[in-house]
């Protein structure tokens, strides 16, 4: 099974929680993105309906795996965010808070004008 992930840049650091999404994404490969619910309550993949979504989310991923990128973070938030809203019981807080668990990145922060993905 191939991952996920091929590089990285070599000034970003992966955090244990961003290893574990990493892995959830190896162990299933069909899933866009797996949401990690609070106990007891099992985690959830998602997938996005649209080809063209998915693609976009897929590589928009790859480049927050390898890099960190904050806008890229936050766009998959917005993202996910649509498509999360609709997991019965789901909270965004918790997406919120994953994210920033992942890649340190407030996705709530309003982004610089001038801030590009990289």
């Amino acid at each position: 099974m191939s991952s996920p992930v091929t590089s990285k840049a070599p000034t970003f650091r992966r955090s244990p929680a961003l290893l574990h999404q990493i892995s959830l994404l190896e162990e299933n490969s069909q899933v866009d993105y797996v949401l990690v619910q609070p106990a007891p309550s099992p985690d959830y993949g998602i997938m996005f309906e649209d080809s063209v979504g998915s693609l976009y989310f897929r590589t928009m991923r790859a480049r927050a795996f390898e890099s960190g990128d904050p806008s890229t973070v936050r766009m998959m938030y917005k993202q996910l965010r649509s498509t999360s809203m609709k997991t019965p019981g789901y909270q965004i807080s918790w997406l919120e808070k994953q994210l920033k668990a992942e890649f340190g990145v407030d996705v709530t922060e309003v982004a610089d004008e001038g801030e590009i993905p990289t």
